[in-house]
This record gives C-alpha cells, structure tokens and sequence, in this order.
C-alpha cells in the first residue's frame, strides 16, 4: 500500500476505531450476555422496527460481505445512521484538518529524546516518513496508523464500507450520530504528554499489540461483545478515559436514536464496543422502555 494511501485511509481509521473499539474499557459488563453484533429494536409505539448493529472498523476483505441477517435489517429499513456521516463530502476534509496539532506545532519537541529515536525510525522504517513531517499530526493519529500494520491481509475493509455501499445499492441516505468535530474533541481532552505516552507505548508493545489485535478480529467474529471488554483490562491507561470515549457518547445518542427511529425505521451501525455493558446502547434503550431482541447469525 503507498503511504499517502495509509495516511488518508488512517484519518478516517482514527476516529471511528480509536473511540469505537480500541478504547472499549469498562469495569462493569452485565447487562447484555448474548453473542450478537445485531440488534431488533422495537416497542415503545414504533410501528416498526429499526436495527442496532454493532462494527469493527478494520477487518480483512474475505469476499464475502456482510451477512443475510444484516441485508435483510438494511433492506427493511429506510435509512443508515452511522457514527459518522460518511455520505458527507467534507468529511475527510475536516478530518485532514483537525488531525493537525494547533499551529501545526511538532509534538516531538516534548518527547525524550530516547522515545523520539525510537519513534522516529519505526516510522521511517515502516512509512518512509519520521517526526520531522509526521510529527505535526496528533499523537492519536499516528497511532490510527498502526492498526492496519496488524492485519496480516493485503485486502483490507471496513464494516462501515460494506454498509455505505449497501445504503448506496438500495438508494438509501445516510446520517450521523456525531460530528467529525465533537469526536476529534473527545481526543483533544487528552492531554498531549499522555497522548505521547500512549504512542510511544504502542510502538514499544507492537508485536503484542499486533497479536491482540489478532484476538480482538476473533472475538468480534465470534459476535461477543461482552468479552470485547475483558480483552481490554490490560490497558489501564484507557480505562480512566471510559466515560468520555464510551458511556458519556452512548448516553448522548440515546435522543437523538429515539427521534431518528420514531420517524423512519432505521439501521443503526456503531463501534461494537458500544453495545454492551450498563451504560451501552443496548441497555440504555431498553431502560428508555424499548425492546430489544438479538438476531441471530445463521451457521453457514
């Protein structure tokens, strides 16, 4: 893959993995048992039923798509919200821009200048390109970079494309939950020294990293989104963190999901980690006083 590809393709990775599933650290998990990445939502006098489905935002490209369960809730709906409107032609746009450090400031001048060696030819080494011109996007960014160096496919996808071009065969519009610029917030009340530690760590840990990553593809096949939060217990330093990346969002959603399937019937695709736990969407719209029911994958 040529590196002004990986770049452009890890702004718009950032955002949607980094707060939907990398950062799914919770200390309560109750609430949702069931293995299921897609949801029934109904009751509360819908007239009918909309969908909540749970994404992963990098995957190897296996040809095979999105499954019938998930086709038939897309074509029984009239509209796709995601996190993110990535209908929106100004996306990447505002992505590309606010991925930049204030002033367009290096952030390497605050490293160690041991973890700035160690960074710095990591990503020579793998991008062809160090802190000098990489050093003026986000921490978080360069961090969004990795994730696709994890998957050992020279194919990859995200479940959010194969949704959009769902959407797109069956003439469909699609909404967003969020703005680019309330989740790029959610990032930026991290102080930058943090963000620094983060990224160095993960440059440091990258074979583990990678082989956790490995297991996160795993369970999310395995559509156990409860044990999505017990693989993350050993990254403490996301934890502190869980509201504003997880409950905080899920909370802000549950109106705006509300007003959006009172009108039309709806499919709902969001980072699976946002489904389950005591503050997931799942467990909040029930508390809201709807239904909502697992569907089943289909054994092949």
């Amino acid at each position: 893959m040529k590196r002004s590809n990986l770049l452009k393709r890890s702004i718009v990775f950032f955002l949607g993995y980094v707060l939907g599933t990398f950062l799914a650290v919770q200390a309560s998990y109750g609430q949702t048992t069931e293995k299921a990445l897609l949801w029934e939502i109904s009751g509360k006098g819908l007239k009918q039923p909309s969908y909540l489905y749970g994404t992963i935002h990098i995957t190897c490209d296996n040809g095979q798509g999105l499954n019938d369960e998930v086709k038939t809730a897309m074509e029984n709906t009239e509209q796709l919200v995601l996190e993110l409107d990535m209908d929106d032609p100004a996306m990447m746009q505002k992505m590309q821009k606010l991925s930049l450090n204030e002033g367009m400031q290096n952030f390497s001048a605050n490293m160690a200048e041991e973890d700035k060696a160690i960074v710095n030819a990591f990503y020579k080494e793998r991008f062809g390109a160090g802190l000098t011109q990489l050093g003026m996007m986000k921490p978080f960014v360069l961090m969004s970079m990795l994730y696709p160096t994890y998957l050992d496919c020279e194919k990859q996808t995200a479940v959010e494309m194969m949704l959009m071009q769902a959407a797109k065969s069956q003439e469909k519009e699609v909404f967003g939950l969020e703005t680019v610029e309330e989740q790029m917030q959610v990032m930026d009340n991290i102080p930058m020294e943090e963000q620094i530690t983060m990224l160095v760590n993960s440059i440091k840990e990258f074979e583990q990293n990678k082989a956790d990553f490995k297991e996160l593809t795993d369970t999310y096949a395995d559509q156990d989104i409860v044990s999505l939060y017990e693989s993350f217990q050993k990254y403490p330093e996301y934890a502190k963190y869980e509201d504003e990346f997880l409950g905080d969002r899920n909370k802000n959603w549950i109106d705006d999901i509300e007003e959006i399937i009172t009108k039309k019937p709806s499919f709902i695709g969001v980072g699976a980690a946002h489904l389950a736990s005591k503050n997931g969407v799942i467990n909040l719209l029930r508390e809201a006083g709807y239904t909502l029911k697992p569907i089943l994958k289909t054994a092949n």
